[in-house]
């Protein structure tokens, strides 16, 4: 009988009755629920079949996790390595805390050996999922770091979002100070990616001591880019060295590099909140006001920065940030422009923003503040 007619005939297997009857053999068939379907008829609802298919053999895997049945590790894996389900995959592996890697993850130690051989698969989505199973498994994996530090350092191969991951298991498995010449690597080759993201907040997260303090001060005599991601990564220390090259004098019409996203400005205000650091917020931000004013030159200074800046005063409770902020989305001068690495709006983080300095004010209206 065709899948089709199984489903509408006889319905999917009942997970839920096999798990409570701890049907493991019946549990294992699952998994393989839509492995042989046959080729559907021109009638056929194949949307259907493929979301039943993923609730049937998802399902599944997560009760045999579950279970801890460890004869299902190489099944599933095998069934995730494949790819039968490809585009729900990949929405899967965007997550660090997705379906597939935490149910692997949950095996612990038996599922080790397999996500090491998984890491060796041509499809970047399943290397993803093994990357970050073996992340939340932890130290326990440190035999999965040679694989991880291999894939790395296979730029030419995993530029983007699988050398990200492997960076972000590793800073969960290891303190291994070898690490940090492929973290300061992936900073210098890409500008703006996940493996650089990935890379600077590794190298911020104090995991890899003094090597790579010591990495990300040398880094600050680098060109532009690189310079602004060591900058950040020392402030994320807390390292003094941070902040010092935070109040350089910054040349914009040469493009410094200081064009920092939300996330690196709070990193900057959060550990040096002081009156330095407040100044040099203020003077970009002006700069940008007096050009789009006339009367100076609004190139040096992109609206992004702009917002970014007034967003990192505001936490410095500065009102000239929230009247520039007011006046900017009052005018329209806001657009929807979302850089993907940061993934909102300048609009939509400002108003978020403002609605925070509103909230405080009502607080302290009724407090009597």
């Amino acid at each position: 009988m065709r899948l089709l007619d199984r489903i509408l005939h006889r319905g999917p297997p009942d997970v839920s009755r096999m798990k409570a009857a701890r049907d493991l053999r019946g549990l294992m068939q699952a998994l393989t629920y839509g492995a042989r379907r046959e080729k559907r008829g021109p009638d056929d609802d194949y949307n259907l079949i493929v979301a039943q298919v993923v609730a049937v053999e998802l399902g599944a895997m997560l009760a045999l996790a579950e279970l801890r049945h460890v004869p299902a590790i190489p099944v599933i894996a095998a069934r995730i390595g494949d790819g039968h389900t490809w585009t729900h995959l990949i929405r899967e592996a965007e997550d660090p805390d997705n379906a597939y890697s935490l149910l692997l993850a949950r095996f612990g130690e038996p599922a080790i050996d397999t996500l090491i051989g998984m890491l060796n698969l041509p499809n970047p989505t399943t290397v993803s999922i093994a990357e970050y199973a073996l992340g939340h498994i932890g130290p326990a994996a440190a035999r999965a770091v040679p694989r991880l530090l291999e894939v790395a350092g296979e730029i030419e191969k995993y530029a983007g979002a699988t050398q990200a991951n492997a960076f972000w298991a590793l800073q969960r498995i290891t303190d291994d100070p070898a690490v940090v010449p492929l973290l300061i690597t992936a900073i210098r080759l890409f500008s703006s990616c996940p493996a650089s993201r990935r890379a600077v907040l590794a190298l911020g997260s104090g995991r890899y001591g003094q090597a790579a303090a010591d990495a990300a001060a040398k880094a600050l005599a680098d060109p532009p880019w690189m310079r602004s991601q060591a900058m950040l990564a020392l402030c994320l220390m807390g390292d003094e060295r941070g902040r010092e090259a935070f109040l350089q004098p910054c040349n914009f019409a040469s493009g410094d590099g200081r064009f920092l996203g939300e996330k690196e400005l709070l990193a900057v205000v959060g550990r040096f909140d002081d009156e330095r650091v407040r100044g040099q917020l203020l003077k970009s931000m002006e700069v940008f006001v007096e050009g789009s004013r006339g009367t100076g030159n609004a190139a040096l200074i992109s609206l992004d920065h702009a917002v970014h800046c007034a967003l990192g005063l505001i936490q410095m409770k500065e009102p000239r940030a929230t009247e520039f902020l007011r006046e900017a989305l009052a005018s329209g001068t806001l657009t929807f422009f979302s850089n993907w690495v940061w993934g909102e709006s300048d609009e939509t983080l400002a108003r978020r923003a403002l609605a925070q300095v509103d909230d405080a004010a009502d607080v302290d209206q009724r407090a009597g503040r």
